[in-house]
């Protein structure tokens, strides 16, 4: 990043000791890194709607793809969902090395504006699941426990290992603003 040059994307990316070739290790793996995205757009104020990822191969042929959203978000579950159905459309039979996803076209704030259908329908979220503004509370909640306790302190379900929650690392895989006000995440995080 360049001092006083305006931040284009975020992004984690992360190379594995050996390829992964499991579809559910791989999608894993993917919740994780997303989860990393939307936490530091969270904590940046920040908002995006291109979401992208990148596959390497061991032979370290590379595929990226991205898919840009009618309104911009910093939601796990939907940077998420759409990182996973990019993922749907690559072969990942020969082996994945690394895996990244990434978030760009970013704005300030939240800019997402809730249709009168979706004001009534907040309180059950619909279909089983949680309304939007629903969705911000827990993902805000969220962060203010990993403020507290660590990134390790809560996440998707998904991520619980034996060694207990998975998180992506902070380290040099990782473009975009840093929370610099955050509290160090703690030894824990550090494997």
């Amino acid at each position: 990043m360049v001092p006083g040059q305006a931040v284009k994307s975020v992004s984690h990316e992360e190379t594995f000791p050996r390829d992964l070739t499991d579809v559910e290790t791989v999608r894993v793996e993917l919740t994780r890194l997303a989860d990393a995205v939307a936490s530091r757009l969270r904590a940046s104020g920040t908002v995006g709607r291109t979401i992208g990822i990148k596959v390497r191969y061991g032979d370290f042929h590379t595929v990226s793809r991205s898919s840009s959203l009618t309104e911009a978000t910093d939601a796990t579950h939907e940077i998420t969902r759409v990182a996973r159905s990019l993922l749907d459309g690559i072969d990942i039979g020969p082996g994945v090395r690394l895996l990244g996803v990434s978030v760009s076209q970013l704005g300030t704030g939240a800019t997402r504006q809730l249709s009168f259908d979706e004001l009534l329908a907040e309180p059950s979220g619909g279909a089983g699941g949680a309304g939007p503004a629903r969705q911000s509370q827990m993902e805000a909640a969220v962060d203010e426990v990993r403020a507290r306790f660590g990134s390790r302190a809560v996440g998707p379900a998904s991520l619980i290992g034996p060694d207990g929650l998975r998180v992506a690392r902070k380290g040099a895989q990782q473009w975009g603003p840093e929370a610099r006000d955050q509290p160090d995440p703690g030894p824990t995080d550090r494997a």
